[in-house]
């Protein structure tokens, strides 16, 4: 009887002690089942393979069924130190010998991503109308969310849509994080389809003198212009219309030579737009009255302190980094929006020509300041654009490749604005330039490779070119052929809009096609 018992109670230890052998517990931290990680995020991260049971000296560790090396042992646990990995599905795992039962094994899937998103977006949109509201939407994968402007957008249906009551003046920022943390920015701009324009500059003094404005009715009658740009503030710093904005009136800038919603009725009714015209940081009459009222923060000086003039000797520059001289051009943009006109086109909006280093220019730290210029822009466009004003920016023939110059960085500003007018007059080019040997003589030529230039540079934009003709004399006399091969050149490169500049307000009516 006793042997019996003995033998039942070896046997009970024997059958613990299998069952002992038989019973693994693995445990595996550092990386969860199903995980998405930046190859660069997994790096060496360490992986612990904790063992309870089994023979863990003879335990080996696979990558993708493979062993892998640089293992390290401890009494309970497998360490390793995660080398660089390829993108795509990865299993690691942990096998254990068991004397006579096996192994016995555990292991965890995971994947590296280090493939940024994609929205399926292009960082310029076509030209959009700017009277409609706009949508934005593009396809998301699954897993990434999407952020637009700052704000979380819904991507649970696989696509996220964002409607706008109107198309945004400046670029949409879009940033999209997917599950591994790769994050794509984009910002994406919805330029405005600018309508056909044909167009004459008109000055204030113009409008208000009755045969120069029979003139202009003229060319309206005719079908030769769909649009008259109206000057707003010219070069002398005058407002021509009577201006209510109380710096105007304090500094006497303010004519009053016609009321401006009464002008802009007139056009409107005969068929045509108006374009507000903007002398910008050219303006000797709020100069003059910052030296008069000591406000030296508003007027560029060289290091003299003598205030910096335009290269005719007939202006002052303000100062395109002061809060206040910016609110004042701004100001005189709002009320012209406030009384219907069609677009504001901003002129002098640069510095001055010359050595940056030896102009004071209050409020800048120095660098370049085309991103000052850039930024006035953007927030004219901002306002405007809740009027439904159309938004151009004048800038010099030679702003294509050199307007660092004058802070005229003309792919940065077509960001904020619906179209660019160079001014490409052919008789302000110098001789050779582009290879054409007298520009003023050949005025089809210069007109030609000048706007040439502004497409390659502009391409991809979607950014209007309405390019200032000249309709004046200088060295060469000008009359209807000399413009009416200025405006088939810019036809001829696809540019079928302009505007013409005559200072006196005459226009070459044989020049002009009609419309």
């Amino acid at each position: 009887m006793l042997a019996a018992l003995a033998v039942l109670v070896v046997g009970a230890v024997a059958f613990v002690a299998l069952a002992a052998l038989r019973t693994v517990e693995i445990e595996i931290t550092g990386i969860a089942a199903g995980a998405v990680v930046n190859p660069d995020n997994i790096v060496d991260t360490r992986f612990d393979f904790v063992v309870d049971g089994g023979d863990l000296s003879a335990a080996a560790l696979l990558l993708d069924g493979l062993p892998v090396s640089g293992v390290q042992r401890y009494d309970d646990r497998l360490s390793w130190v995660v080398p660089p990995l390829t993108e795509g599905p990865h299993t690691v795992g942990v096998e254990v010998p068991r004397r006579f039962f096996g192994t016995a094994a555990a292991a965890v899937s995971f994947t590296v991503d280090g493939t940024p998103p994609d929205l399926g977006l292009a960082a310029v949109h076509t030209p959009v109308p700017l009277d409609e509201p706009f949508v934005l939407t593009a396809p998301v994968e699954p897993g990434v969310d999407v952020l637009v402007d700052g704000v979380p957008v819904d991507t649970s249906g696989g696509s996220f849509t964002v409607e706008f009551d109107q198309p945004p003046a400046g670029p949409i920022s879009l940033v999209a994080v997917d599950a591994a943390g790769n994050t794509t920015t984009l910002d994406v701009v919805v330029p405005i389809a600018y309508p056909p324009t044909t167009g004459v500059h008109v000055t204030a003094a113009a409008w208000a003198h009755d045969g120069l404005r029979a003139g202009i009715i003229e060319l309206i009658d005719a079908n030769m212009i769909t649009a008259v740009q109206l000057d707003l503030k010219d070069e002398r710093g005058y407002i021509g219309y009577a201006s209510d904005i109380p710096l105007a009136r304090r500094i006497e800038s303010t004519q009053g030579l016609f009321e401006l919603d009464e002008a802009i009725a007139d056009l409107h009714a005969r068929g045509v737009r108006v374009i507000g015209r903007i002398v910008a940081f050219l303006d000797p009459t709020l100069g003059r009255y910052a030296a008069r009222t000591g406000n030296t923060d508003w007027v560029l000086t060289g290091r003299n302190g003598v205030p910096l003039a335009n290269r005719y000797g007939t202006g002052v520059f303000t100062n395109f980094a002061d809060p206040d001289v910016r609110r004042y051009n701004l100001d005189i943009a709002r009320e012209a929006a406030e009384a219907g006109i069609d677009d504001v086109l901003w002129d002098y909006m640069r510095r001055p020509e010359g050595d940056l280093d030896a102009m004071v220019v209050p409020g800048f730290d120095g660098g370049d300041p085309s991103p000052l210029i850039v930024s006035f822009l953007a927030e004219a466009g901002e306002m405007l654009r809740g009027y439904g004003v159309y938004h151009g920016v004048s800038v010099f023939g030679v702003s294509a490749r050199r307007g660092d110059s004058i802070a005229q960085d003309v792919v940065a500003m077509s960001d904020h604005v619906d179209y660019v007018a160079p001014m490409v007059y052919p008789s302000h080019w110098s001789r050779g330039e582009y290879g054409v040997a007298h520009p003023e003589a050949q005025p089809a030529d210069i007109t030609e490779a000048s706007l040439r230039d502004f497409q390659a540079v502009l391409a991809g934009t979607n950014t209007s070119i309405v390019p200032w003709l000249q309709d004046f004399s200088l060295r060469v006399d000008y009359g209807a052929r000399e413009v009416q091969a200025q405006i088939n050149a810019a036809a001829g490169v696809g540019i079928d809009d302009w505007l013409l500049w005559d200072p006196t307000v005459t226009y070459t009516e044989g020049g002009i096609p009609s419309t």
